[in-house]
């Protein structure tokens, strides 16, 4: 079974993301936080990442988690999906794109979730 980690500050956004990857059959660990998902990934690797970045030109926690992952050699290879607010899906460049897999809309459709998914051929 794929194990994809799920970061989010958003406890019950997470939570249902969580929930929305089980379903498709994929284990699925939630972080609230950085330091969080630092500790499960220092307990096992993921084979996907799903990671919260709502803030407005890809400024916060979440993009400087994004660059921490893209320097470290043992968690680089780890493909990222942003999770961004639906209003941030038209604007390019908005987010890095070095590393990134996909791009889903918050709170994340099932066909989104999928899409990303085969993508990191997972399913």
């Amino acid at each position: 079974m794929a194990t994809a980690l799920v970061i989010d500050g958003d406890p019950p956004t997470c939570e249902s993301l969580c929930q929305l990857l089980k379903l498709l059959d994929v284990s699925a660990r939630p972080a609230f936080n950085a330091h969080a998902a630092l500790l499960t990934l220092a307990d096992s690797t993921p084979d996907l990442i799903f990671l919260a970045c709502s803030q407005a030109a890809g400024e916060g926690e979440g993009v400087e988690f994004l660059e921490f992952l893209q320097g470290e050699s043992a968690l680089a290879s780890i493909p990222v999906v942003l999770v961004v607010d639906n209003c941030h899906l038209d604007a390019p460049g908005k987010f890095p794109r070095a590393g990134i897999l996909d791009i889903v809309p918050r709170p994340a459709p099932l066909d989104a979730v999928e899409r990303a998914l085969q993508k990191a051929g997972v399913v």
